[in-house]
């Protein structure tokens, strides 16, 4: 696995000796292992510092370190809790969508309602209706008629015609 530590600029100075080198590296293990404590994860001691290699890549990149301001304004401000135009147009879009099916869903939601409203005052309906005591006429009436018979229509098997 590989780490990246962090020291103060004033420490490359001091590298050049064996035992401050092997000091520092030490801290950063001890540092290491502090971060990962809290996963119960333990990082060996065991390491090799290589000759000749100041860095793994080109050279070491700057870091950019929290520091703290005079100005008060500055210190009471908290960046993560600033958002950029593209997040709160984003937010305002996904708001409005939400908003959108909400208020789609609480429609949806009261034609059910009233859907089963409108079905009960039906039931109540019907069981309000009188039975009726003798023959009842029907609803509808066929106004037109065409007298067919079947025979006209179907010819039959073919073994019946011939006779077989």
């Amino acid at each position: 696995m590989t780490y990246d530590v962090v020291f103060h600029n004033d420490v490359n100075q001091y590298l050049y000796q064996p035992e401050f080198k092997k000091f520092v590296a030490d801290s950063a293990i001890d540092g290491i292992n502090r971060v990962m404590q809290e996963n119960k994860e333990k990082v060996s001691s065991d390491y090799k510092i290589m000759k000749h290699m100041n860095c793994k890549g080109v050279r070491p990149q700057m870091m950019a370190i929290q520091k703290q301001s005079d100005n008060p304004l500055l210190q009471n401000m908290d960046s993560t809790q600033q958002k950029t135009k593209l997040q709160r147009d984003i937010e305002a879009q996904k708001d409005g969508y939400l908003d959108a099916q909400a208020k789609e869903e609480a429609d949806k939601i009261k034609a059910l309602e009233d859907e089963k409203k409108g079905d009960e005052e039906d039931d109540d309906e019907e069981k309000e209706e009188p039975r009726p005591d003798g023959i009842v006429p029907p609803k509808h009436k066929i106004v037109h008629s065409y007298p067919v018979d079947l025979q006209d229509a179907w010819e039959g098997h073919k073994d019946s015609i011939e006779g077989h």
